[in-house]
């Protein structure tokens, strides 16, 4: 989408109409499922996830949405702690530059 606007000097003279335009991107790539890695699942205290791009972020929510859990990275290979989490199932959303993916997992 383009838009026009124009600036207005102190003396309230106007310029001439700049274009900007504006990209909104509102899909999200999903990771490649076939080189994401994560064990054990169930898990006990911790869960090892590794995949080919290097993670960012990783994301644990309850099965109601509620967010328990968020660590930045910066590696290929990561250990998440979940000693802190009670029994019971989740969803992990891994996070990378360029895509991010949900998983479901089972804390013993």
């Amino acid at each position: 989408t383009t838009y026009y606007g124009i600036l207005i000097g102190a003396n309230g003279c106007g310029s001439l109409p700049l274009a900007v335009e504006v990209t909104v991107s509102l899909s999200v790539q999903e990771l490649d499922l076939a080189q994401l890695s994560y064990y054990p699942n169930p898990a006990d205290s911790e869960l090892n996830i590794s995949y080919i791009e290097e993670i960012n972020k990783v994301e644990i929510f309850t099965i109601t949405g509620q967010k328990v859990l968020s660590k930045e990275f910066k590696s290929r290979e990561v250990k998440v702690d979940l000693s802190g989490l009670s029994a019971g199932t989740y969803m992990l959303r891994i996070q990378t530059e360029k895509a991010s993916q949900f998983i479901k997992i089972i804390k013993k």
